[in-house]
């Protein structure tokens, strides 16, 4: 197999200028690397330690001269100086094993590069059978950057061998999925949803398009699929392959990971509340639209054909459950900013997601629409892609965002715990009248259903009050005539029956009167 060079080369040309980072790396289409470092030092040293990450080993460090001594400890290469010159340029050679994670051709590399703080890092990437799809920093020209200091650099390549893989293109997204694999139907509905992403972030994606991977299940054991950085989406194989690929969930979850790539460059990516609320906001939207839920509503009722029979079924929309939320704030409340999504499953995670949507849709509803893209606005000029160095601070430059958005000083217990205030001192009664349809009565959607199913055995749906919040699809339910419809159809058919007996009657009746005169009698 041949090795992936990544060649890492810091470059400066005046003896005495500042340090200086810049790094060249190769890539072949497989998933191991190699490196080459070029470290330019202003001062004269007699050992110096550069830090090198856990997935690179080191086979080499020369100085214009030849090789020097080096040693490993804590993480970092230590090297002897053969030279007391200043301005001296070292190169280390590094070697990377597993550096990709592959799939099919699709390759996903992954690894943090040393810089010197307050200086730009530069990045220049090399690619032989294979092609870059993207990276993240976006690199233009072949060569990613930042600012100051090092960076962690996401690679997506595709390698030149399809392996049993074949691509296909959408409008905005590049598919590869084993042979015989056909989601064009799927990617339909998906396309058809694009635009709603960018309508209510307000961003405009580095990512030209996106590259949609399906992996197996094992890549992906806890999760559908999810956003892996670099304009890259993975899905489960198995998701794409079912029969619910054609349900609204489907699209909800493809629209979801969309939004993350969309949010990739914003600060803040440490605050899961503030990635998995504004993702769920806009694929919950999706989920509606597709399954004809209008925004005021929180269920749809349809009508399904089993087995000869038509039934209605009712769609609630993809909500928090009001129960679960009611119990969480008479308690005191124990989830928090710091909730982590890439935490193991558990029960707090189902919740964390769900919740996180309740915090971004309740500002929406409160603020409208468009303050959920401006607070991503004003979150995108508070500082550099990346996160704080705590899900709490992230989550701070968050809620400061969102105040600037919606031009008020709310504090930020009415931000992550909407409408609790009312629930506390108000009751129940208050806070699902002020929540509304931003959370679901699981109770009050079996109890419809049980109606529902109930009135099929009467070959009708019923009427529902206002208050139940439900949007029909308009199939005619069967006709059913009412008691005095019938009696009136039976009073007809009689006398359409007597009629014609009274009429011969009165013909014989007349005729006999006929005849009785005729005889003189």
């Amino acid at each position: 197999m041949r090795r992936v060079l990544l060649l890492l080369l810091f470059a400066s040309s005046l003896a005495c200028a500042a340090p200086s980072v810049s790094y060249d790396v190769y890539f072949h289409g497989n998933s191991s690397a190699e490196a080459d470092a070029d470290i330019f030092l202003e001062y004269p040293f007699d050992e110096y330690g550069w830090w090198v990450a856990d997935n690179m080993r080191v086979e080499g460090v020369y100085d214009s001269e030849g090789p020097l001594q080096y040693r490993m400890e804590g993480g970092r290469v230590f090297f002897l100086s053969g030279s007391d010159t200043a301005g001296q340029r070292i190169r280390v050679r590094l070697a990377y094993e597993n550096a990709s994670d592959c799939v099919g051709p699709v390759c996903l590399t992954g690894f943090s590069l040393s810089g010197f703080e307050g200086q730009p890092t530069e990045v220049r990437l090399h690619f032989e059978n294979s092609s870059l799809f993207a990276s993240d920093p976006l690199a233009e020209n072949y060569v990613a950057r930042s600012a100051g200091g090092g960076m962690y650099l996401r690679v997506n390549y595709v390698a030149d061998d399809s392996r049993g893989y074949v691509s296909r293109e959408y409008a905005h997204y590049l598919v590869f999925a084993p042979e015989g694999d056909d989601y064009s139907a799927f990617l339909e509905r998906v396309e058809r949803n694009f635009y709603v992403v960018g309508n209510l972030t307000g961003i405009t994606p580095a990512c030209g398009r996106f590259l949609l991977l399906a992996v197996p299940d094992g890549v992906l054991a806890s999760f559908a699929g999810d956003y892996s950085g670099a304009c890259l989406i993975r899905v489960k194989r198995s998701f794409l392959n079912s029969s619910f690929n054609d349900m609204p969930q489907a699209t909800e979850t493809i629209i979801h990971e969309t939004t993350h790539g969309f949010m990739s460059a914003l600060p803040a990516q440490n605050s899961s509340w503030f990635k998995e609320g504004v993702s769920e906001f806009v694929g919950y939207r999706v989920y509606d639209a597709e399954a004809g839920i209008a925004p005021s509503s929180a269920y749809a009722v349809k009508m399904q054909t089993s087995n000869g029979t038509t039934f209605p079924y009712l769609i609630p929309a993809r909500r928090i459950q009001l129960k679960p939320l009611e119990e969480f704030y008479l308690k005191g409340g124990a989830w928090t900013p710091e909730w982590d999504a890439r935490a193991p499953p558990n029960e707090l995670a189902d919740f964390g997601y769900s919740y996180s949507h309740f915090i971004i849709a309740s500002f929406a509803r409160r603020f409208g629409d468009g303050a959920v893209a401006a607070m991503l606005a004003q979150l995108a000029r508070t500082g550099p892609a990346g996160n704080a160095s705590t899900a709490s601070a992230d989550s701070a430059l968050v809620l400061n965002a969102m105040r600037s958005a919606a031009n008020s000083s709310i504090a930020n217990d009415d931000l992550l715990y909407p409408y609790r205030r009312i629930m506390l001192s108000e009751g129940r009664g208050a806070f699902r009248k002020v929540v509304g349809n931003l959370s679901i009565d699981y109770e009050e959607v079996s109890r419809i259903q049980n109606a529902m199913i109930v009135s099929s055995y009467k070959r009708t749906i019923p009427t529902y009050s206002a208050d139940l919040n439900l949007s029909v699809t308009h199939e005619k339910a069967e006709y059913v005539p009412t008691s005095g419809e019938i009696l009136a159809v039976v009073v007809l058919l009689l006398f359409m029956l007597f009629l014609p007996l009274a009429v011969l009657a009165a013909l014989v009746y007349a005729g006999y009167r006929v005849v009785k005169k005729l005889l003189g009698k």
